[in-house]
């Protein structure tokens, strides 16, 4: 949270900390997949993924109460994250899971 800025519209420095070292493990990831294209499918569509979460989040934000953009961007919030958890998370079909679904079931938008 950013001192001085009362309507949350200002640059975070830990958001921008937080997207980079995202953007450096994605990198990493696909420089070490060796050409692995279903690997750097994976990272560029996770990593996508979590970028439109971070934008969604924010435009849920700053959405006045009872708009109905809000309620249209909870339901953004909830299949980003969904999708997330459900794409394999290394290892092939043997990889898939949920086991990030008792933590978004626990998430409520209010």
């Amino acid at each position: 949270m950013n001192q001085g800025d009362n309507d949350g519209g200002g640059f975070s420095w830990l958001t921008a900390l937080g997207l980079t070292f995202l953007t450096f493990n994605s990198g990493m990831a696909i420089y070490r997949s060796d050409g692995d294209r279903g690997s750097v499918a994976l990272v560029v569509a996770s990593y996508l993924e979590l970028v439109l979460l971070f934008v969604c989040l924010r435009l849920f934000e700053r959405t006045p109460r009872d708009s109905p953009r809000q309620e249209w961007l909870k339901a953004c919030v909830w299949g980003l994250i969904s999708d997330n958890h459900v794409l394999p998370q290394g290892g092939g079909h043997q990889g898939r899971s949920c086991r990030g679904c008792w933590l978004s079931a626990s998430i409520q938008l209010t």
